[in-house]
């Protein structure tokens, strides 16, 4: 009873998922629609790395440009479909986590977040700078265009609720893979380094295998969400892709909904994606730098009277309702119990 009762919020989302382009008709609130998918499913891979095993990097949105421009240039120069180019993408970024991930864990803390941080900016220089890598032409500051084919074998499907449904089905598999991780051997090793890696070193657990292992992961996913991402839109840019706002959205959204649970990212990116755009659409593009503002004052008060985010004050306020339903109820059966024994 209790494992059907823990799939009833999947089954929810994928039920209201499904029905939603049936209600959104225009191509706007489609594209609308997209953003806040895909922010959930970045959300919730950033929340296997910096959720469960508090390993707060604020520079994973690398792995969303690295994703990116690997699909784009093996389909571009090697006519690797997208299908398989975002799988090829999410192994390279995986490793490429797992170099990275060796000497950087050797840092703890604010440390290690300034390092993610760095590295991102590297990214954005050498993308940004180059319009070579490795003898591959990248475009430098002009970015890589996606060639349009129109074929579903390229992964340009045919129309903005075909990509929507595609995100959508990203975002359960990461979320079952999340709640896989939770209830696994794995999920608690990952919590101990989160409570305190010192101490779970000292009870035998190899801190940096689970470590890296939680850095591929979570690289893994977001890679796959950037391979998408540049066949939806067919254009990557470096300050697109390795800016900051990609990378810290999706830490503020995971942070806002709730880290280190399976629904947190989720719910933080459902409130928060609809403010951006409504901005985006009431300010103007001169003032879309308004949202950032707005995000960092969210985080701001989420950390200073919910720091346990949305999902855990509800958590929270529920008990204490239950708490404040129970105490009553108690104490009028334990002066019950002493009137009947004072009656004897």
């Amino acid at each position: 009873m209790k494992t059907l009762k823990k799939f009833i919020p999947m089954a929810i989302l994928i039920v209201v998922g499904l029905f939603v382009p049936t209600v959104l008709k225009s191509q706007f609130y489609m594209q609308s629609a997209i953003y806040v998918v895909i922010y959930m499913y970045w959300a919730s891979s950033w929340n296997i790395l910096g959720g469960y095993t508090g390993l707060f990097a604020l520079g994973n949105g690398v792995y969303i440009g690295v994703g990116a421009y690997v699909t784009a240039v093996l389909f571009v120069y090697c006519g690797i479909t997208p299908w398989i180019g975002m799988i090829i993408a999410g192994l390279v970024a995986g490793l490429l986590s797992v170099l990275i991930g060796y000497p950087v864990f050797k840092l703890k803390g604010m440390y290690y977040s300034l390092a993610s941080i760095a590295l991102m900016s590297v990214f954005e220089l050498i993308f940004n700078n180059e319009m070579e890598i490795f003898g591959v032409y990248t475009g430098g500051p002009n970015g890589l265009r996606f060639p349009v084919t129109g074929r579903a074998l390229d992964m340009q499907l045919s129309s903005k609720t075909s990509y929507y449904y595609l995100v959508l089905a990203l975002l359960v598999i990461v979320l079952l893979f999340s709640d896989y991780i939770q209830n696994s051997k794995t999920g608690f090793y990952f919590r101990s380094i989160r409570a305190n890696q010192d101490a779970a070193a000292s009870l035998g657990v190899n801190v940096l295998k689970y470590k890296l292992t939680a850095h591929f992961i979570s690289a893994f996913f977001t890679a796959v969400g950037g391979a998408v991402y540049v066949t939806t839109f067919l254009y990557v840019n470096a300050k697109q892709v390795f800016g900051m706002d990609l990378s810290f959205s999706m830490v503020l959204f995971c942070i806002l909904g709730g880290a280190n649970t399976l629904w947190g990212p989720v719910i933080g990116a459902l409130l928060m994606v609809p403010i951006q755009q409504a901005l985006r659409v009431a300010a103007g593009v001169e003032l879309a730098a308004l949202s950032s503002l707005i995000y960092g004052l969210a985080l701001c008060l989420v950390m200073l009277f919910m720091p346990d985010g949305l999902l855990g004050a509800i958590k929270k306020l529920i008990a204490k309702r239950k708490t404040a339903t129970v105490a009553p109820l108690a104490a009028a059966v334990t002066d019950a119990g002493q009137g009947g024994a004072e009656d004897e």
